[in-house]
This record gives C-alpha cells, structure tokens and sequence, in this order.
C-alpha cells in the first residue's frame, strides 16, 4: 500500500524534532549508498535513512522482539 505512511515527526517539549515509527510497523526498500558501497541505505515513506539514523528511530523499542521479513521488488508488500 503505496499510501500509507509508516514515520511520524513529532516534536519534544525541548523543540527538538525526532522522528518514530506510526504503529509500530515499517516498510521500505534497500538503496545503493554512493557514500558506503558496503552499506545500502533503506528508504521510508520516500524518504532515505542510514542504518544509524533507522537505528534511532527503533532504540524506543529497546527490549522488544522484532522479525525482518525481505520480499522480491516485484512482490507487494
């Protein structure tokens, strides 16, 4: 479902600007990284992470149990 977006940016009372996960489900694709060729980027509602920046996003789950599913570029997801 192209439509459905996966992050939120909210902001904390400090005014600093953090970026989480909508309901605790995610959906992206791998991206060459002109940068690091041994280290694709993902990208996520459009919009291209590092593995350190998605890193952030998930260390609110510290302590959850997660599964990674990959699926073929032709198969929806």
């Amino acid at each position: 479902m192209l439509s459905k977006r996966y992050l939120q940016t909210d902001t904390y009372p400090n005014g600093m600007k953090y970026t989480a996960l909508r309901d605790d489900e995610v959906v992206g694709r791998f991206e060459y990284n002109e940068m690091n060729e041994e280290i694709h980027n993902v990208v996520i509602d459009g919009k291209v992470f590092s593995w350190n920046q998605l890193g952030r996003i998930l260390s609110a789950y510290e302590g959850f149990q997660f599964k990674l599913k990959i699926y073929d570029i032709t198969d929806e997801v």
